[in-house]
Parts: structure tokens; C-alpha cells; sequence
């Protein structure tokens, strides 16, 4: 298995890219043992139109945190059902936010899984990896045999980085004017934002 400490240069993680998310230049990996599941994100340095890197934004702290109002990630996960979303989120701070979702109620942000997180953000990029382990999908009431997931990489400064349009995956809103906290999706994350995923990646 990897070993978390935020700097994607464990053997583990060479090879197969398993998304990306383009607009951030995001990289997503998966890996699997018999205990865990594995998920690994790195985004490269935000540079401004002048040439100069963008700082992180990382202010949150501790467990639960409003982590999307920093530089973050989010994955979620569901299974074949799709009656059940875990969500999982670390802020470039290293704060951290877990939830689950089921049926069509908003997210419980009250539960808590056990799952283990590194980060690191400087002047090399934001890198997050996670290590989930089965038994919290299978508490959570998820079949690991037919997990799927979903991401997004919330961004809050834009920096001049891109045009002034940002094409969105979700087809009730096509285009979305840019402004700042803007999150990209890997899929359309459906009616509810983060606290819903109509869509996944298997």
C-alpha cells in the first residue's frame, strides 16, 4: 500500500491514471488492497497571468470543517444503487470533512468513518491522498463490489488563469459565469451541489 505523507512519490502511485479533471489539471489515481481503498489527487501550482505563484488558500482547521472554502478536494463514492453518497473532502490545510448521504435527503454531516488523510500544497502543487478502508463503505451500507465515484477540486482564486467561462458537465446549467470559489466537477454533481452526485465514474 502507499504510504501517506501528501507527496504522491510512493511506488504505489506510478502508472495508470484512473480521471483528470482539465481545468485544474487534476490527476486522480486509485488504488486497492485487501483492507483499503486508495485515492490519490494532485493539481500543479496556480500561476497568475504575471508569472507569479498564487499562495493556497487554507484557513480551515480540525474535523468537519467547511473545507470548500479553501483551496480543496471532495470525492464521493456510491455503488450500483446509488441510494447512499459517502463523501470525503481535505482542505489544503489538511482539514478534513466527511458526510453520508441517503435516498434523496441532504448529507448527514454528523457521521463519521474512519479514513485516513495526507496533504501537501507548495510551490510543487496541492496533493491529497486518502486511504478508506472497506469496512467504512460497508457501514456506510455500500456494496464495495460495484463502487463508483466522483470528484471536484474546488479552486478560490482564479488568478487570471482562464478565459472568463467556465463549461460545466451539468446539462440544467450548461455554461456558468466564472467567479471566485468555483468548484470543477469530474461529473455533475446533480441538483444539490456537493451534497448530491448524480453522476459517477466506475
Amino acid at each position: 500500500p502507499p504510504q501517506l505523507d501528501g507527496r504522491l512519490d510512493d511506488p504505489a502511485w506510478a502508472g495508470t491514471t484512473q480521471a483528470a479533471l482539465p481545468f485544474t489539471r487534476t490527476v486522480i489515481r486509485l488504488r486497492q488492497d485487501a483492507g483499503n481503498l486508495y485515492v490519490s489527487a494532485r493539481r500543479p501550482a496556480i500561476i497568475t497571468s504575471k508569472g507569479d505563484l498564487e499562495p493556497w488558500i487554507s484557513k480551515t482547521t480540525g474535523e468537519d470543517a467547511a473545507v470548500w472554502l479553501d483551496d480543496a478536494w471532495e470525492v464521493f463514492f456510491s455503488d450500483g444503487r446509488n441510494e447512499r453518497v459517502l463523501h470525503f473532502a481535505v482542505s489544503a490545510s489538511g482539514a478534513r470533512y466527511d458526510a453520508l448521504a441517503s435516498g434523496t435527503t441532504r448529507e448527514d454531516r454528523g457521521w463519521n468513518g474512519m479514513w485516513r488523510s495526507a496533504v501537501s500544497a507548495d510551490t510543487n502543487g496541492f496533493a491529497v491522498e486518502l486511504a478508506i478502508p472497506w469496512k467504512t463503505f460497508a457501514d456506510a451500507g455500500l456494496d464495495s463490489k460495484s463502487i463508483a465515484f466522483n470528484a471536484q477540486m474546488c479552486q478560490q482564486s482564479l488568478s487570471n488563469e482562464l478565459p472568463s467561462k467556465l463549461m460545466w458537465a451539468d446539462r440544467m446549467q450548461p455554461e456558468l459565469s466564472r467567479s471566485r470559489g468555483i468548484p470543477e466537477s469530474l461529473l455533475s454533481l446533480g441538483p444539490l451541489g456537493r451534497e448530491r452526485c448524480a453522476n459517477f465514474t466506475a
